[in-house]
């Protein structure tokens, strides 16, 4: 796989699309920055570039086996990354970037930063496309989304998360820094809306990182969002004088997936409220939450460099689970008396007991990951998935009896609440480009980065 970019500084915007066309296999990267589009030319480009860019469209149900191979690799061409920036687009719908999303199973980074995004409608026809646009993402496998310095405003950003879907989506990295807030009540709701998206857990599975600098959410605004990524137990209990209810305490549990979060630049010395009367709060618990415009940064930082730590252990014990639970669970049959007479004979072991042995393998995971490892580990379906093509039985089969105490493997469940299929060795090869430093191993492999997403044990 080629990374190619093209950038109009380089190469007239009329000679592009002959370019595109001639080298469509090899053009993974598409840079058309400065060049004065609009929403007009936009959409006439996206149009022009579509039967060339090779974009899937992904369907519900799409089982995607339909994908060319070289040498038993996944190789899927098309355009992965497009940068748009500062392009004088206005309008997600005619510009015609809601379109391009969705459903779009190929476009793994899209770069919209520098334009007019949200200021080309009256207001509420403004918000409906925001969230058509963000119910798009919600379709696509999109892993980047870069809205920096757009004009969403208050309440298009409120809109934007709330339309994203609550089962999840596959972006790992989200820019909304730099949007236009004016009034303080919506710029409330709008961290209100953030909150709600971080502090549910499948919601906000898999991203990682989220840039909110300078949108103005005042010192109430930010102290929401925190609440919301710290969790009611660190929240409530930091330099607590007097014990807060019980129900308070574990009221929200902290997010797992965050990485990076920035939220500076948000007028954080102004807009603090006089009294407790001026206070709002987007949960009741956060009545007793301790977060102060002093202390708010290193509870965050506490936390996120607690879920790196706990991402890397969850790692590695799925995948010291995964071969040992394949050998058990795998339909293994025992092949009659050992060789060695003091061998440990674990298939003539009930099932219960079996189960028993692999929850010491991997202490560090919780029961709902364990569960849905050994369950990847049990289906002959699952074995090299990410790293070649897969034809994925969409549950239209009677499960087979499983020799594990957990319940069948199912490809529509995982599909539908934690990892649409992608095209996995493309984004290998992104990480490694990402990465350039590093060895290769040093990146895992396709197969094990589709089993930890599978499996919910990409993060703690």
């Amino acid at each position: 796989m080629h990374h190619v970019s093209y950038d109009v500084e380089d190469m007239p915007l009329d000679k592009l699309l002959p370019s595109i066309a001639r080298e469509s296999h090899s053009v993974c990267m598409l840079t058309v920055s400065f060049a004065e589009l609009s929403d007009v030319g936009c959409r006439k480009f996206l149009e022009e570039i579509e039967p060339h860019a090779h974009w899937r469209r992904l369907q519900p149900g799409d089982r995607s086996d339909r994908i060319p191979h070289v040498g038993g690799v996944l190789i899927e061409p098309g355009i992965r990354e497009i940068d748009f920036s500062s392009n004088q687009f206005t309008s997600f719908e005619r510009s015609g970037l809601t379109a391009a999303v969705e459903n779009n199973a190929t476009l793994s980074i899209l770069e919209l930063q520098g334009n007019e995004l949200g200021s080309g409608a009256p207001a509420e026809a403004r918000l409906d496309e925001i969230r058509r646009f963000a119910q798009a993402v919600g379709t696509s496998t999109l892993r980047t989304l870069n809205i920096t310095a757009n004009r969403l405003g208050d309440a298009g950003l409120a809109a934007f998360f709330d339309a994203l879907p609550r089962t999840g989506t596959t972006l790992k990295t989200l820019y909304l820094s730099v949007n236009t807030f004016d009034d303080a009540s919506e710029c409330l709701a709008a961290a209100k809306s953030i909150a709600r998206f971080l502090s549910d857990p499948l919601a906000s599975r898999g991203l990682e990182r989220v840039h909110l600098n300078g949108n103005q959410f005042g010192w109430q605004g930010v102290r929401i969002i925190v609440d919301a990524v710290v969790g009611s137990r660190t929240a409530c209990t930091y330099e607590c004088n007097a014990k807060p209810p019980a129900d308070f305490v574990d009221a929200s549990p902290p997010n797992r997936s965050l990485l990076f979060l920035d939220l500076f630049s948000n007028g954080i010395d102004s807009l603090v409220p006089s009294s407790d009367t001026e206070t709002t709060y987007a949960f009741a618990w956060e009545a007793a939450s301790r977060l102060t415009p002093a202390n708010w940064s290193m509870l965050l930082s506490n936390q996120l460099e607690a879920n790196e730590r706990n991402r890397a252990a969850c790692r590695k014990a799925a995948a010291r689970l995964l071969p040992i639970a394949r050998v058990v669970g795998c339909r293994s049959r025992d092949a009659g008396d050992p060789v060695d007479a003091n061998a440990f004979p674990i298939l003539r072991l009930p099932l219960e007991l079996r189960g028993m042995i692999l929850a010491y393998v991997a202490p560090e995971l919780r029961h709902t990951q364990w569960t849905d490892v050994v369950r990847y580990a049990c289906a002959p379906s699952t074995m090299g998935y990410g790293l070649r093509q897969v034809d994925y039985p969409i549950d239209t089969a009677p499960p087979a009896e499983m020799v594990l105490p957990v319940p069948p493997w199912s490809w529509a469940e995982c599909f539908a609440t934690r990892s649409r299929p992608r095209n996995w060795y493309g984004e290998w090869i992104d990480l490694q480009r990402a990465l350039p430093d590093t060895s290769p191993t040093d990146h895992t492999s396709p197969d094990l980065l589709a089993f930890w997403e599978c499996t919910r044990t990409d993060h703690a």
